[in-house]
């Protein structure tokens, strides 16, 4: 027998074993072998399997990996790889533990998974939280605890589906006089929330960070998303709801500041490589800039940068790109 045909052997046989792994618990646990998700209306869910994957991914524990879908040969290698012994150093501390024992328990093998309720629990909570945030408001997750034929536990959760609900309507700021307001209008094409699509949390945290980038570029620099809070009407019925943003002010209950430039000074001298030099000379102006020339010959005219300048003395302090009122 050549050697491919030993390893062939060896495969099979840790395979065969990986089968017997669920015969290895102690006794008085139970081994945790997976949870299974039902829908107890499948026509009201989205897109029924690929939803299903993204709630599944919300429970807690994950049970022992399978090899090719069928052995828990790693749970396997754990049980019957006794534990490394612990070694000391000379001053009584524990060394860290090597050798082949050592690899096969701890980096190749896999610990048994156990349950608790609070796990159970723990995961229906995430589940309804996910089905909330993609808009499965009012649907609900319920779960039974199975207990199995050889030392084993698993979880049947089912979802009971009030239907994704779509975004009727979006209601912006209505204060017209606010200059916040009508800076959030004329770029509400940038916002992803729109009216006849699924609603989705996930965009309405992306749409207040639009509008807090909006709003900063736009000279309110102490503007953050913690001032962007919005409400959701579930009631209007027919898997809709209708969404409504709103600003708040600052603590000191004052208004938003709106920062301008004041002064725009030029250093036509200035040189990154010579720091210190050129900040001093004759000072010339154009139209509101100010122009601090070294102690040499004008080698540029004030007219030509002026005129192609952004930044403008007593403008707002924005952002190039901006669409603001």
């Amino acid at each position: 027998m050549n050697r491919r045909h030993y390893l062939t052997l060896l495969i099979i046989t840790i395979l065969a074993w990986g089968c017997t792994a669920t015969k290895l618990i102690p006794e008085g646990k139970k081994l945790y072998v997976g949870a299974e998700l039902k829908y107890l209306n499948p026509e009201m869910v989205h897109k029924p399997g690929r939803t299903a994957g993204e709630i599944k991914a919300n429970i807690q524990p994950q049970g022992n990996k399978k090899f090719l879908g069928l052995f828990r040969t790693r749970l396997w290698i754990y049980q019957r790889t006794k534990e490394p012994k612990t070694k000391l150093d000379d001053n009584g501390n524990e060394v860290a533990k090597k050798g082949l024992r050592n690899f096969l328990k701890n980096k190749i093998g896999e610990p048994p998974v156990y349950l608790n309720t609070g796990d159970v629990k723990r995961s229906k909570l995430l589940m309804e939280k996910y089905l909330r945030e993609q808009g499965y408001f009012g649907s609900t997750i319920t779960y039974e605890i199975n207990n199995n034929e050889v030392n084993s536990i698993s979880v049947t959760y089912t979802m009971a589906s009030n239907g994704r609900h779509r975004v009727r309507n979006v209601n912006l700021p209505a204060d017209s006089a606010d200059y916040i307001n009508k800076i959030i209008y004329n770029n509400q094409d940038l916002l992803l929330t729109e009216s006849g699509k699924l609603y989705k949390l996930s965009k309405l945290d992306n749409d207040r960070n639009t509008i807090a980038t909006l709003v900063r570029d736009s000279g309110y620099y102490s503007f953050s998303p913690e001032y962007i809070y919005y409400y959701i009407d579930t009631t209007v019925g027919n898997q809709q709801v209708d969404i409504y943003f709103n600003i708040e002010n600052p603590d000191t209950n004052e208004k938003h500041h709106q920062f301008y430039f004041r002064n725009v000074t030029i250093y036509p001298g200035y040189s990154i490589d010579r720091p210190n030099q050129g900040l001093t000379g004759d000072t010339s102006k154009f139209r509101k800039f100010i122009f601090i020339y070294p102690n040499v010959k004008k080698y540029i005219r004030v007219t030509t940068v002026g005129r192609n300048l952004l930044t403008i003395p007593e403008s707002v302090s924005r952002k190039r790109g901006t669409t603001i009122p």
